[in-house]
C-alpha cells in the first residue's frame, strides 16, 4: 500500500469514544499530581513540589496533544472541529453512539474534579507563600508592613510611616 492510502484513517464513533476516555485518565492523572503537590506542600518537600511541577507540566503537554486528537476527530466525524463537550450528541447526530456519550461524560466529570483539585491546589500554595513571607520577616527583624498616607491619600514609606492619616476628616 501507499503511505498515503495508510496515513487516511476513517474517525470512527469508537476513536472519538477513546479520545475522550484518554482524556478523562489525563485529567485522573493530573488529579493524583496536584494531590501528591499539596503533600509535598504540606511536607515542605521542595524536591517534591520541584517534582510534581514538572509532573504536571508533562501531563498538560501530553493532554494538549490529545484534545488536538479529539478536535480532529470532532472535525471528520461532525464537519468542525469546534464542538463543545456539551453539544457532542446534537453536533454528530448518529455517531453520538452511547460510548460516545458515556465518555464524554466521564470527561466532563474528570474535568470537574481536575478543576476543583486546581482552585484547592491554588488557595494552597498561595497561604503557603504567604506563610512563608510572614516567616521570613519574622527570621529577618523585620515586622508587617504599615501602611500610611499622605495629605493626597498617596501611599508613603519610610520613617514615622505607621499609621493611617486622614487629614480631611
Amino acid at each position: 500500500m501507499s503511505a498515503v492510502l495508510q496515513s487516511r484513517h476513517a474517525a470512527t464513533p469508537a476513536d472519538l469514544a477513546d479520545a475522550l476516555h484518554t482524556e478523562a485518565r489525563l485529567l485522573d492523572k493530573l488529579v493524583q499530581v496536584l494531590l501528591r503537590q499539596r503533600d509535598a506542600i504540606a511536607a515542605a518537600d521542595v524536591e517534591g513540589i520541584d517534582e510534581c511541577v514538572h509532573s504536571a507540566h508533562r501531563v498538560l503537554l501530553t493532554l494538549s496533544e490529545a484534545q488536538r486528537h479529539r478536535r480532529a476527530l470532532f472535525g471528520t466525524l461532525a464537519g468542525t472541529e469546534d464542538v463543545p463537550l456539551r453539544s457532542l450528541d446534537q453536533a454528530l447526530g448518529e455517531a453520538a453512539t452511547t460510548a460516545v456519550v458515556a465518555a464524554r461524560d466521564r470527561l466532563l466529570d474528570a474535568a470537574a474534579v481536575a478543576g476543583r483539585e486546581v482552585a484547592v491546589n491554588r488557595h494552597v500554595v498561595e497561604e503557603a507563600m504567604a506563610a512563608g513571607d510572614a516567616h521570613l520577616r519574622l527570621l529577618g527583624g523585620v515586622g508587617a508592613r504599615r501602611l500610611a498616607y499622605d495629605a493626597r491619600a498617596n501611599e508613603v514609606e519610610g520613617k514615622n510611616s505607621g499609621a493611617l492619616i486622614n487629614r480631611h476628616a
